[in-house]
């Protein structure tokens, strides 16, 4: 029988190099879809992400991907109806939209 003690199992652990919570944005209805692919919350941040070990999204989750916009504050309620996930980030001080409405964002 081998002597492995915890000192030795955390030698030898391996982390991913490029392991990263990719932020979501998405309805809120949703989340137990996308609970089922992976999808996680953070309590502490209050975002929903998905877990990547390699920096990737699956393509399904890819126009869910949040993405900061620079805009005035007096400008808001112009594109509050254009960008529907448009949200307020308390923690960046930016607002937030997701791939889709980026997208749409770059076009105006």
């Amino acid at each position: 029988m081998s002597d492995i003690t915890q000192t030795d199992l955390n030698n030898t652990l391996k982390e991913p190099t490029n392991k990263q919570k990719i932020r979501l944005i998405f309805p809120y209805e949703q989340n137990p879809e996308f609970k089922k692919l992976g999808v996680k919350w953070d309590m502490e941040n209050k975002i929903w992400y998905y877990p990547s070990l390699d920096g990737e999204l699956p393509d399904n989750l890819k126009p869910l991907k949040c993405y900061k916009i620079a805009i005035k504050y007096d400008d808001k309620e112009y594109y509050k109806p254009l960008l529907k996930s448009m949200r307020w980030d308390k923690n960046l001080k930016v607002w937030i939209i997701n791939q889709e409405d980026y997208d749409k964002f770059l076009k105006l």
